[in-house]
């Protein structure tokens, strides 16, 4: 069980560089700022159920003439978390996560950089495959208990994109995988439901 273990991640890992490397060169194509954005949420397991999110941040600066190895250019941003309130599942909390990543964390962190939407790319990547699909694909009705948060995460969506010229990409990238960014979302999202 061990090998097959250590298989399996060694091939998530492999998709989840892939997932990163296609964010990482379409950015490059356009002569974008890439920032990126991993999430997760979490729901204290007990009688109360509170939740939290969290995102970490990470800003690829576009670079025309920098002769640094794209490993070296990365940059910390930081990190957001926040408390979910009472809600019954994790699910939830991960569409939280996706939702804190549109909000003011992310276009406090542009303007902080004096950069306008037009000149960035935001890739949003969440390890919840189904918080993702009722994002990309919301009149499925599998995500009708949640019709409050959906609706603003599509109009951050399309008013980035129509306003200010942002291209956004939801992506999905397997969690619990020994990958640092996601490691670290997972544990900030565990901390805030913990102190719920």
């Amino acid at each position: 069980a061990g090998k097959r273990d250590k298989r399996q991640k060694a091939e998530a890992r492999a998709w989840y560089k892939k997932v990163i490397d296609t964010v990482v060169n379409q950015a490059t194509s356009e002569a974008r700022h890439l920032f990126l954005a991993h999430t997760d949420g979490s729901v204290k397991i007990d009688t109360k159920g509170g939740g939290g999110a969290a995102v970490v941040w990470r800003l690829l600066r576009h670079d025309a003439n920098s002769t640094c190895p794209l490993s070296e250019r990365w940059e910390d941003l930081g990190q957001d978390t926040a408390a979910t309130g009472v809600i019954s599942d994790n699910y939830h909390s991960e569409l939280a996560g996706i939702d804190l990543s549109l909000g003011i964390g992310f276009t406090s962190r542009v303007n902080a950089k004096g950069w306008a939407l037009r000149q960035c790319r935001l890739a949003v990547v969440g390890d919840c495959q189904e918080a993702i699909k009722s994002v990309v694909s919301p009149d499925d009705g599998s995500a009708r208990p949640y019709w409050s948060i959906l609706p603003r995460i599509t109009h951050n969506l399309v008013g980035f994109q129509s306003a200010g010229g942002l291209i956004t990409s939801l992506e999905w990238g397997p969690g619990h995988i020994d990958t640092a960014l996601n490691d670290l979302a997972d544990q900030g999202a565990k901390d805030v439901a913990a102190n719920c």
